[in-house]
């Protein structure tokens, strides 16, 4: 039940905390905290959904075929039961919070039924779709704290977990279709012959951040959060390096299913991310 629930996963929902934590927000993290809670039993919720549609495709799946729905180690039944006790749960806690938060979940949830019952097939799409999850994380975590993103944030935001999205998608395909010898991945309308074009976008959707991230240090926007804005330029290359070795890696086969699960086990990644942290720490 535990790896039904993907637990794993719910390390993308502490994005809800980033937007607090830039905007220098010192107090009310309460309420974020439960937010973060309500976001992942609702993640959660969907993730079920998503292997009782999918069940048939999992089980041709070189590593979803171990799933408990897709192994037969939880029946649909039990599964479905779950899902809907864990979004109910979800829905509870989001309407103590504030109503935005709660129509922002609803706005989850109605996305990702449409992303499981038709984007996902569509390609291009599909990774706009799960970049727009990402984003309702983040954004999650402004509506919340009352701290708006901010257009630069916004902006690099997108080109970040598009880039992110597209990666995904890529290891998926080259791990069925140059690993196993298959000329397209069941249900998902990609083939092998998208390998080099999903690279070429996702890099370059990674590298547009980084020019991102750069106008916004040139900016005056920078001035009015930090006393000492010049320091932040050192953050542009351990990103740049960052982004460079995540796809570098991935080329290679060395990055698992999810990028930003393989970013939680890499020591590279964390040491990367201290240093960042540093930075800002100066900043102030």
């Amino acid at each position: 039940m535990l790896k039904l629930l993907r637990l794993h996963h719910w390390l993308k929902n502490l994005l809800i905390f980033l937007i607090p934590l830039t905007g220098h927000m010192l107090s009310g993290y309460e309420q974020i905290f439960f937010g973060f809670v309500s976001l992942c039993l609702l993640a959660s919720s969907i993730y079920i959904i998503d292997d009782v549609i999918d069940v048939k495709a999992d089980r041709s799946h070189p590593v979803k075929k171990y799933r408990a729905i897709a192994s037969g180690k939880i029946s649909i039944r039990i599964a479905l039961t779950a899902s809907l006790f864990l979004s109910a749960i979800s829905f509870y806690v989001a309407s103590h919070i504030n109503s935005a938060f709660l129509y922002i979940l609803i706005t989850y949830l109605i996305t990702s039924l449409l992303y499981i019952l038709v984007f996902k097939k569509i390609p291009i799409l599909d990774v706009v779709l799960l970049t727009s999850f990402y984003l309702i994380r983040i954004f999650s975590g402004s509506l919340i704290s009352g701290i708006p993103p901010g257009e630069w944030f916004t902006i690099f935001s997108v080109f970040l977990f598009l880039s992110l999205a597209i990666l995904k998608r890529f290891i998926e395909v080259r791990m069925i279709c140059a690993g196993e010898g298959k000329s397209e991945i069941l249900g998902r309308g990609y083939k092998e012959i998208d390998l080099n074009l999903l690279q070429m976008l996702g890099l370059q959707c990674g590298l547009i951040s980084i020019l991102v991230l750069c106008q916004y240090i040139n900016s005056d926007k920078v001035y009015e959060m930090y006393n000492h804005a010049e320091i932040i330029w050192f953050i542009v290359p351990m990103y740049l390096i960052w982004i460079i070795r995540i796809w570098f890696l991935a080329n290679r086969g060395k990055v698992n299913y999810d990028p930003l699960l393989f970013t939680s086990k890499d020591i590279q990644s964390y040491l990367i991310g201290a240093l960042i942290l540093i930075v800002l720490f100066f900043a102030i």
